[in-house]
């Protein structure tokens, strides 16, 4: 499989076409492993290293944006003449901004696509008829090829998923909310989020209602704005702009969000 994660488009712009074919490949692992071909786990590895590098590439295309009108004003040179000669950004800019936008939401949608294989997974590993298939398959492949214990030197997935996990997305929210990087380290210590194998979460105990109001209270950069669609896919919920939303009422802060903001306004 040829995926983002190869890296192919590190200098060069990924095609809105790539991204239906790497859709299309995933798609097809997703059948296997529901005929017991390809183990849950095995595909979990292989969507969890795709997740990381889509959040990676949306964050490089979010700055390639908010960095390109900067570049475009000092795209030119001077002739002897003293004229202006526009480089390739100065004279196409409006057409490379759309592009990128372009671009930068497909990206967004094959991010929400990932996260929605993750819980497919969840309810293939759930079914009964995957289980019978995936024993099936194991006992045939002991017959073909014996078997052997499992390699102790590698390094446990298990092991190495947090920490991958957790870098893109974090880096991503401080890189959108400079105010997140100055709390991050009080709202872990105080348990208001958790650093998980899965990712960011909410902490043990604590409400959506505190996910929405915090970032609600919290003003991003310059950057597009992070939506609560890829606030969602980084805290693993869901419905996080109905929870946010007051219908024209005034809605009161979260029980939680009143005790963050005893707890950061302590000297």
């Amino acid at each position: 499989m040829e995926l983002l994660q190869n890296g192919r488009y590190k200098f060069e712009e990924i095609t809105i076409s790539y991204l239906h074919e790497i859709k299309v490949q995933i798609e097809s692992v997703i059948e296997l492993c529901r005929e017991g071909e390809i183990s849950v786990h095995d595909t979990e590895c292989i969507i969890h290293k795709e997740y990381v590098c889509s959040v990676n590439y949306h964050n490089e295309l979010w700055e390639k944006l908010d960095n390109l009108d900067n570049e475009i004003e000092n795209d030119y040179t001077m002739s002897p003449e003293g004229y202006k000669i526009l480089g390739y950004k100065a004279a196409y800019g409006d057409s490379i901004k759309k592009d990128l936008q372009e671009i930068l939401d497909e990206i967004s949608n094959h991010t929400a696509f990932l996260f929605g294989i993750y819980k497919e997974l969840s309810e293939v590993l759930k079914s009964v008829d995957y289980q019978q298939k995936r024993k099936t398959r194991i006992k045939l492949q002991f017959i073909r090829d014996g078997f052997g214990l499992p390699d102790k030197t590698e390094i446990p997935y298990s092991q190495i998923h947090k920490t991958e996990m957790l870098e893109p997305l974090v880096c991503l929210l401080k890189k959108q909310f400079p105010e997140f990087e100055k709390d991050y380290s009080l709202l872990i210590k105080e348990s208001f989020f958790e650093e998980t194998e899965k990712g960011l979460r909410i902490g043990h105990g604590r409400s959506k209602r505190f996910l929405t109001d915090y970032f609600k209270s919290i003003k991003p950069t310059a950057m597009k704005e992070i939506s609560w669609k890829n606030l969602e896919l980084i805290f693993g919920e869901d419905k996080l702009k109905q929870c946010a939303s007051s219908n024209g009422n005034i809605k009161k802060p979260s029980k939680d969000f009143e005790k963050w903001e005893k707890i950061k306004n302590i000297p």
